[in-house]
């Protein structure tokens, strides 16, 4: 076999693919890579995926010129830029370069077969949400009769959520609202886990709610594909309180919307609503504080009514009453004038009585207590010293002090025995014990 340089073998190759494929095909693939470049070429890797696995792999070029001429009307038509894990429909050149390899070279992409892709990936994730039990789950939630304390996700900068605040916060009934910001960004690859992350945010501190608006505005109308994750929905569906949006999803309608409790098309919508439910609270108020005041005026005529009748049949059974309870008075009055009289003069009588009884006691009492006082003092009188010293007694004293057993006598002391009218003077030369 005759030998041939690579350069050759590669034309060989490049001229039966040009001879023998027809100028353009129709593929359908998924797209794993994408950049595009400072000249405005877009380069892509190009997939076909079988149970996960890659089955085939291929490079694509959009070259500039073409590029800007498909890429709005695929954005426009889809409402999201050609990304990484989107299905396509395209219409391309099978190319092969000595250097480079085989590519495709792409002319056209067709958007209604990406919305198809699409509309199937978003019928399997509703129904995944409903064979989950959590589809309707934050629409069963009953919404508060007043919006008052409101949690907001919403981007910083936009000019959606400038426009609720605005609309709400200025309002021409005076209405007062509570609105707290929980930053997110809102569209792209990085927006439903910021979404996500928001949610928990206000979850911590959910008491503080009575409803949370997820909001978006003023930006790009593409990359909204993050309102039609199973995720997402799922975090909105199972959230304790409700949840309003308004995402300007102007297509059709997002998994988000459908699993919220309410949504709408524009953040001004929204705060729309939660206007109206306060004046529709604060007519019913109003409403009923009128029927009060009605009832109560109706009740008061009646109740001054029956008073005043109350007053004239009180006014007239008094006197009657008055002239009756006063003869009734009098009359009870004599009777007990002459009962008192009559008992009075008894009392008198007892007391009389009593009284001399007891002036009678009390006489006979005092004398008994003088003859026990005579007797006393005739006792008194025997035992005085003088007494006992005129029947042959003597009392000796030592130091003053009249000596008993408990004295203390030594020899040679000087004592003094008195005896009737008699005072004698000794001195201790000997003491004996005596008696024992």
């Amino acid at each position: 076999m005759e030998n041939i340089k690579l350069s050759d073998l590669t034309n060989i190759v490049k001229k039966t693919i040009n001879k023998n494929l027809s100028l353009s095909y129709w593929v359908i693939a998924e797209v794993s890579q994408i950049s595009l470049n400072a000249s405005g070429h877009c380069y892509l890797e190009l997939v076909e995926k079988e149970n996960n696995q890659i089955k085939a792999k291929i490079r694509a070029n959009i070259w500039a010129f073409t590029y800007r001429k498909i890429i709005s009307w695929f954005e426009q038509s889809t409402g999201n830029r050609l990304q990484v894990g989107m299905k396509i429909l395209a219409n391309a050149n099978v190319d092969f370069h000595p250097v480079f390899g085989l590519s495709l070279t792409i002319n056209d992409i067709d958007p209604s077969y990406t919305l198809g892709e699409k509309a199937k990936e978003k019928l399997a994730i509703i129904n995944a949400l409903q064979k989950d039990g959590i589809m309707d789950m934050n629409k069963d939630l009953e919404l508060p009769t007043v919006l008052q304390n409101i949690a907001v996700i919403s981007s910083n900068t936009a000019a959606g959520f400038e426009d609720f605040q605005n609309q709400l916060l200025g309002n021409s009934q005076g209405l007062k609202f509570n609105i707290s910001h929980f930053p997110s960004i809102m569209q792209g690859e990085k927006a439903e886990n910021s979404i996500i992350q928001a949610l928990y945010a206000i979850h911590d501190e959910i008491d503080q709610f009575d409803c949370v608006a997820i909001i978006r505005g003023g930006g790009s109308k593409i990359d909204l594909d993050c309102y039609d994750t199973y995720n997402l929905a799922a975090h909105i569906a199972q959230f304790p309180i409700p949840v309003l949006t308004g995402i300007g999803h102007d297509r059709d309608e997002s998994i988000a919307d459908m699993v919220a409790h309410t949504s709408f098309k524009t953040p001004t919508a929204v705060s729309a609503f939660i206007i109206e439910k306060s004046v529709e609270f604060d007519g019913m108020l109003n409403y009923y504080f009128q029927k009060i005041l009605e009832s109560t005026q109706q009740r008061l005529s009646a109740e001054n009514l029956k008073l005043t009748k109350l007053s004239q049949n009180i006014k007239i059974y008094s006197t009657d009453r008055l002239h009756f309870e006063s003869n009734k008075l009098r009359s009870i009055g004599n009777r007990i004038s002459a009962s008192s009289s009559k008992r009075i003069f008894t009392k008198n009588q007892e007391f009389e009585a009593i009284f001399e009884k007891i002036k009678f006691k009390t006489l006979s009492r005092i004398e008994r207590e003088k003859h026990k006082l005579d007797m006393q003092y005739k006792t008194i009188a025997l035992l005085h010293p003088n007494r006992i010293m005129e029947r042959g007694y003597s009392i000796t004293l030592l130091n003053g002090k009249v000596i008993n057993n408990n004295s203390k006598i030594n020899i040679g002391d000087n004592i003094e025995t008195i005896v009737k009218d008699i005072k004698i003077s000794s001195k201790i030369t000997n003491t004996e014990t005596y008696g024992n």
